[in-house]
């Protein structure tokens, strides 16, 4: 089989066809690199609306355990309160011993 005799004509058709080759292949690669970027925006505003529910999950369990702490009564206050507790009662046993005397 003979080759075909390169002349202008024929280079110009090849050049021709190449250029809409190269054409094609950019605009598919155009168009697949918006469809890209919109998935990509899409994941972003996703991720983001996850990120800002889970923030206000934090916050209010951080408000709840605050809450908890404000509340709970601590091992030295409870030891406050039952010294308190104590003297109170033994006040009042030597008010009513001197009140009891003559």
């Amino acid at each position: 089989m003979a080759e075909p005799e390169l002349t202008v004509a024929v280079l110009k058709q090849l050049m021709d066809e190449r250029d809409r080759r190269y054409s094609s292949e950019v605009a598919n690669a155009k168009e697949s690199l918006q469809a890209a970027l919109v998935a990509m925006k899409e994941a972003t505003m996703e991720r983001k609306h996850d990120l800002d529910k889970w923030q206000i999950s934090a916050n209010e369990w951080r408000q709840t355990m605050n809450d908890k702490d404000r509340n709970f009564v601590t091992h030295n206050t409870l030891w406050g309160w039952l010294m308190a507790s104590v003297m109170l009662v033994l006040a009042v046993m030597q008010i009513l011993e001197r009140i009891g005397k003559p």
